[in-house]
């Protein structure tokens, strides 16, 4: 699969898993996150720049972002990120 294809689709994946997790599925852990966010910086730094991988890294950067902001101001009714370490 191409490098850039599977990072789009990590990135995805790893929106869609954040908004499971704070819906309450606990099947979506913090290790599993964590994973799918270290494959995604792998992937983008195999990338040549391009408008592509930009916009790819876009939605990645905007999806921490997300994350970051719901660490800092959990939802008392989902499920929260402790543990999840961004660095």
């Amino acid at each position: 699969m191409d490098g850039g294809v599977q990072a789009q689709l990590l990135a995805e994946l790893l929106a869609r898993y954040a908004l499971l997790r704070e819906r309450g599925n606990a099947a979506m852990t913090t290790g599993l996150i964590h994973a799918i966010i270290q494959k995604i910086r792998e992937e983008l730094a195999n990338l040549d720049q391009s408008e592509e991988v930009e916009q790819i890294t876009k939605h990645f950067h905007n999806t921490l972002q997300h994350i970051k902001n719901r660490m800092e101001c959990p939802d008392p009714e989902g499920l929260g990120y402790e543990g999840l370490v961004l660095s």
